[in-house]
């Protein structure tokens, strides 16, 4: 299908990723999936970046377990923002690992278009692709046990709400050492083979992280 929506002046990227999703979830709505790839380094990294498209929603970065940032913005059906994380500082010699939280709308609303669910990611070691989705490293995706499925639609043009139960989080699975073997491969995403990538054309957002802190007894619902 031509791309009919990219203006004049719009940068189409060439990436080495693919889009990719958790099998079976591509179309469904309102999906939060965990992504995970590990590679190798043979020796100290040098000038380090990672380029992610969310097709249709938002998205977290780990890089061996340390939050790295988070970025989406809507976009048309056709044409896609990329965000680029320079990620130097979390790499290290020898093995690392990727992990994504990644959101789906799986629905149009007021303020984006509908577009099935997607994500697609590149991570740069100097001009070296380490690893790309799709296509280098194996990608490994599943539904985030936390998020309900069940959570109701806000308004039309606020998307849903988040309903998390923390009893299912296992907050260690952004770390290196997390056995996802039990996950299943990253699905190719074929409706969204034809769609451009362009550069974000505003700053990433910029996010404070603070501890939590427990305020009075747990219930049990």
């Amino acid at each position: 299908m031509p791309i009919t929506k990219l203006l004049a002046n719009d940068e189409v990227l060439s990436l080495a990723g693919k889009w990719i999703w958790a099998q079976g979830v591509e179309l469904a709505i309102d999906t939060y999936v965990r992504f995970r790839c590990s590679f190798s380094l043979d020796g100290p990294p040098g000038p380090s970046a990672i380029t992610i498209a969310n097709a249709c929603g938002e998205y977290e970065l780990w890089v061996n377990g340390t939050w790295a940032g988070r970025g989406g913005t809507p976009s048309t059906p056709e044409v896609h923002y990329a965000d680029t994380h320079q990620i130097r500082r979390f790499l290290t010699q020898g093995a690392n690992t990727i992990a994504i939280l990644a959101h789906g709308y799986g629905t149009g609303g007021q303020w984006w278009s509908f577009s099935p669910s997607g994500l697609l990611a590149e991570v740069k070691v100097g001009r070296q692709t380490v690893a790309a989705t799709g296509s280098t490293g194996r990608w490994k995706a599943t539904l985030a046990p936390e998020f309900s499925r069940r959570a109701h639609r806000l308004l039309f043009f606020l998307g849903y709400a988040e309903m998390i139960d923390l009893r299912d989080e296992q907050p260690d699975w952004t770390a290196p050492g997390f056995d996802e073997s039990a996950w299943p491969e990253a699905q190719p995403c074929s409706e969204l083979a034809a769609h451009a990538v362009i550069p974000r054309e505003t700053a990433l957002p910029r996010t404070s992280r603070h501890a939590a802190r427990l305020q009075g007894a747990a219930v049990r619902l």
